[in-house]
């Protein structure tokens, strides 16, 4: 009896591990790679659909009239993403899947409105992936998806997916995903934050996003800002969408947003344009990262917070124009204070611009949570208004690890000043 309940078992598991029952062929699905959202009217959205060109993707980035496109666009106004998704799949042929999709693009203006009931749609969904990149545009997600299309790269989804990645060398604008920006939403852990991107003109002219200060020797730029031209595309990644809430209130400057990424500890390295210390009319490269995590403590004072924040660095210099021997260790100390003081002066920029704003990127608010007694405290509390009350201590410090290939640098015979 038991042999016979065994064998019976058996065949149940094998018929419903025997297949898929809802597959298709690949040649019957159109892959979504990218999903723009625009402000339209009260009530409706126009929602743009970048989708991968099969011929294209298989035959070095060429379709099938031989030119170089790798995408089309589809743009469908509609009530919400539900209604678009049915519209979208009444003009296709082919059955268009969402489980591909790299970047969700967002206007501006849309993003000021809110996206509290974008997102919950993203992660109820199952085939939207919380890794799926979140980008705020100055510009229409249209006119954006429609001026994105990278020569170097033969397929469109491997050029989102290197964006994501690629910020780890600058700093100049942060990991951002669904995922990443719910969980702000939704938890005490700091406010949610968006990528920040728009079209360059590429007209070669600079438009810096704020003045600099010395020891500062290189501008701030927001996207559009960095003078460039050539055949590359118009989109560029540079800074950070903030949030409220659910609500986008500002934005920070490249140069801002590796001051966010340097205080989660997230900084990986990138190089560094400073004044020379002895001849101020002469720049140094400092090629930086962080020497240990930072440590962040905090500390009531009549009710208000009080964050002491210490900062390591550590750095490795590459050019040395002036020929100043700064490898010793007297002149090596200049050095290392004057990138202490450049790094402190951007960071404390960026907080006293996210502390007006009432947004938190860093997540200070995170190290809040012992001097609640409990969680339903911490959730009732008015933490934006902590956030901007709270007084951050900065203690910044680097060490010149590393010369480079040189270690006695000398200036150039016979150059006149």
């Amino acid at each position: 009896m038991a042999f016979r309940l065994l064998i019976l078992i058996l065949l149940g598991i094998s018929l419903c591990i025997s297949g898929c029952f809802g597959s298709r062929e690949t040649d019957d699905i159109a892959y979504v790679i990218a999903v723009g959202l625009d402000k339209k009217g009260e009530g409706v959205v126009e929602v743009t659909y970048q989708i991968a060109l099969p011929t294209a993707q298989g035959s070095g980035g060429q379709g099938s009239g031989g030119n170089n496109e790798k995408f089309i666009l589809t743009t469908i106004t509609a009530a919400n993403l539900a209604e678009a998704r049915n519209l979208l799949t009444s003009t296709m042929s082919r059955f268009p899947s969402l489980t591909h999709i790299k970047a969700f693009i967002v206007s501006e203006e849309y993003a000021r409105q809110g996206l509290g009931d974008l997102i919950g749609p993203l992660m109820r969904f199952r085939e939207f992936r919380g890794s799926i990149m979140l980008i705020v545009v100055r510009d229409t997600a249209k006119a954006f998806m429609t001026e994105n299309n990278p020569r170097v790269e033969t397929q469109i989804s491997k050029y989102y997916e290197g964006a994501l990645y690629t910020n780890s060398e600058s700093g100049f604008y942060l990991h951002s995903d669904v995922h990443d920006f719910y969980i702000r939403l939704k938890n005490p852990v700091g406010s949610p934050y968006a990528v920040y991107a728009g079209l360059n003109p590429k007209t070669g002219e600079i438009h810096p996003a704020g003045i600099k200060v010395p020891p500062e020797k290189t501008d701030e730029y927001l996207p559009g800002g960095t003078a460039r031209s050539g055949e590359q595309s118009g989109p560029e990644f540079m800074g950070t969408a903030l949030f409220r809430a659910d609500k986008m209130v500002g934005t920070l400057t490249n140069e801002e947003t590796r001051a966010v990424e340097i205080l989660q500890g997230d900084f990986t390295r990138s190089y560094l344009v400073i004044e020379d210390p002895l001849k101020p009319k002469s720049s140094i490269n400092i090629f930086l990262r962080l020497g240990q995590e930072p440590v962040i403590k905090i500390r009531m004072n009549d009710g208000k917070p009080v964050f002491d924040v210490k900062v390591r660095f550590e750095g490795e210099i590459t050019s040395i124009p002036s020929g100043i021997n700064y490898e010793i260790e007297e002149y090596r100390k200049l050095l290392e204070a004057q990138v202490s003081l450049l790094m402190e002066y951007q960071m404390r920029k960026m907080l006293q611009k996210t502390q007006e704003l009432k947004s938190d990127p860093v997540g200070f608010i995170a190290y809040m949570r012992p001097t609640f007694k409990t969680h339903g405290d911490m959730i009732k509390a008015d933490l934006p208004e902590f956030y901007r009350q709270a007084e951050i201590n900065l203690d910044v410090k680097t060490a010149i690890r590393r010369s480079g290939l040189m270690w006695r640098s000398s200036a150039i015979l016979g150059r006149q000043e």
